[in-house]
């Protein structure tokens, strides 16, 4: 019955809004649906015609495919939201933790092209949306294709200049690894705002991105489903920055504990707020408090990374992991040296 409807439906739509020369949001006159509506060249049919026969929740669905009278066009869902591009041009970046949600995301989307023998080839920050329904969706399958028997290289150079693989540009043909270099490079960008080559990044991520981006197609990752596993086996500790340290697990025992350590911190912060008190009054308690905060709160931040601040701090994104760990431990022995100097001046009158 669905073939029935989808063979005799016609498909007749006004615009909404015109994006470029040959995208247009839409309305489907018989349905009221919102869809993107793209002129799509003839060479581009058989891949969009296997597009419409997959649903993910990680890719805006292809629903048909049209021959109007002035070329071949596709109708695709429309995603509400935001693309990455449009938060990148706002100043926005992204933290560590949020990059291995949105590229495992990716890679699960993904997955699904290169299992149906389809490369995207233009996996770019201006074609992921961020959907208002909490999805990261991969859009415009413009330039998508499908490996040719006993090709060397690409009949058409194409993809964008930063994100493209060296072979999408007539070295060898495409296959899912050029994909791969583009997440690789999508990472960065979204880490430090620039090209890999531009702009590397040094954190924990690096590693990743540096073989997703290799120019040798073999050394980078075999299958995006390899880069995953890569992402969230390395990133585990990124995703566990989402709280306290010691309620990061489901371990009732270590929560106990760390409950302990905290109320133990907290009675030595008071009793230390106290003794002030009775030397220097109202005035030498608040002294102290903040003393105890620099001396105990910023090694604690620094070291054990709760709500994954070391990742909300640019420059420590910005730096190489020795460099990194550097800065951390000069900076808490620094904040330690100063908190124990203020203890001193303000309790020093007692006997």
């Amino acid at each position: 019955m669905n073939d029935v409807k989808e063979s005799y439906f016609l498909w007749t739509s006004e615009i909404l809004k015109e994006l470029n020369s040959s995208t247009f949001v839409v309305r489907n006159s018989q349905t009221g649906e919102i869809l993107i509506k793209k002129k799509i060249e003839e060479s581009n049919i058989p891949v969009m015609q296997r597009l419409t026969s997959i649903r993910h929740r990680n890719l805006c669905s292809v629903l048909n495919i049209t021959t109007e009278p002035d070329g071949c066009f596709s109708y695709s869902e429309y995603a509400p939201g935001r693309s990455l591009q449009s938060l990148l041009d706002e100043g926005r970046l992204f933290t560590e933790a949020e990059v291995v949600g949105i590229i495992s995301e990716l890679c699960s989307g993904l997955s699904i092209f290169h299992s149906n023998g389809i490369v995207h080839r233009d996996i770019t920050a201006s074609n992921i949306i961020l959907s208002s329904d909490g999805n990261v969706k991969i859009i415009d399958y413009g330039i998508s294709r499908l490996p040719r028997q006993n090709a060397q290289k690409d009949t058409y150079i194409l993809g964008t200049v930063g994100y493209a693989a060296p072979e999408q540009f007539g070295f060898s043909q495409t296959d899912a690894r050029a994909d791969i270099y583009a997440l690789g490079s999508l990472m960065n960008i979204l880490l430090t705002g620039g090209f890999p080559n531009e702009k590397p990044y040094y954190g924990e991520l690096r590693k990743i991105i540096s073989k997703c981006t290799a120019i040798d197609v073999e050394k980078r990752f075999s299958s995006v489903f390899e880069l995953k596993q890569a992402l969230l086996g390395e990133k585990t500790t990124v995703k566990s920055y989402a709280g306290l340290p010691g309620f990061r697990t489901d371990n009732k025992l270590v929560h106990l504990i760390s409950a302990c350590i905290y109320f133990f911190t907290i009675i030595v912060g008071a009793a230390f707020a106290s003794i002030a008190y009775d030397v220097k009054g109202a005035v030498g308690c608040v002294i102290q408090l903040f003393s105890y905060i620099i001396c105990v709160g910023i090694p604690y931040c620094l070291y054990l990374n709760p709500f994954d601040i070391q990742g909300k701090i640019k420059i420590f994104n910005k730096c190489s992991k020795s460099a990194k760990n550097a800065l951390i431990n000069i900076t808490s022995v620094f904040s330690l040296m100063v908190g124990l100097a203020i203890f001193v001046v303000v309790c020093g009158e007692t006997k």
